[in-house]
């Protein structure tokens, strides 16, 4: 019986090893990345330039100041509305200057989402935005997003989108955004906004060799 038990906790063990890389895949490096930190309705329109900071966390900007808006649910909700009309850089919310996650450069990272569009496409486009030690921008991934439910169907909290990226090499930090530009104003939910970094297969490789040497070494006992 007592062989058993340990057998059963050297078993734990060497998964919670495994489990221990993977999680640094799941570990999200945003700031209020599922916006429950928002302490009330945000409303921007772009008419008072004073709200664009009122997310913690977050930057809300424009494309276009006519009739488009990003609205940011308060306490409770915890999801983001966005109807944008056309423009060159869209208009959303992106990972705010001082909230931007170091990175490691020639690292691999990929940024999750949930949302959905109301009714048409919306031009949704999701973004990993790399930054240098002083804030420049280097480049981004990401693009233009798919809505795999279609036109009829709405899963705003269950529908994930994923964009990956690999940091430049003087990259320092790194970001979010979400934009979405249309000239129809359609509108779209977004939420649950993560950044983090993939484990590299070494890494993962030498976890699962540590946990196979430990259960070696309890079944030779």
């Amino acid at each position: 019986m007592m062989r058993k038990f340990f057998r059963m906790i050297a078993t734990i063990a060497a998964f919670s090893a495994i489990g221990t890389a993977w999680t640094a895949q799941a570990q999200n490096l945003l700031v209020n990345g599922d916006l429950e930190s928002t302490p009330a309705d945000v409303y921007y329109d772009g008419f008072d330039p004073s709200l664009a900071d009122d997310v913690p966390g977050w930057n809300l900007f424009l494309g276009a100041a006519d009739g488009s808006y990003v609205l940011v649910n308060g306490v409770g909700s915890g999801n983001t509305d966005v109807d944008m009309g056309n423009g060159p850089a869209g208009g959303g919310l992106e990972t705010a200057a001082l909230s931007r996650p170091a990175v490691i450069p020639g690292n691999s990272y990929t940024a999750t989402a949930t949302y959905d569009n109301y009714f048409a496409p919306s031009g949704a486009s999701y973004f990993i935005d790399w930054y240098d030690g002083v804030g420049g921008l280097l480049g981004s991934d990401g693009g233009l997003l798919a809505d795999a439910n279609g036109l009829f169907g709405y899963d705003p909290y269950g529908q994930i989108v994923t964009v990956a990226g690999i940091a430049p090499g003087s990259a320092a930090a790194a970001g979010v955004r979400f934009t979405s530009g249309n000239p129809g104003y359609n509108g779209l939910a977004a939420d649950n906004f993560t950044l983090g970094a993939i484990p590299e297969p070494g890494t993962i490789a030498l976890a699962m060799l540590g946990g196979c040497w430990v259960l070696a070494a309890v079944r030779r006992r």
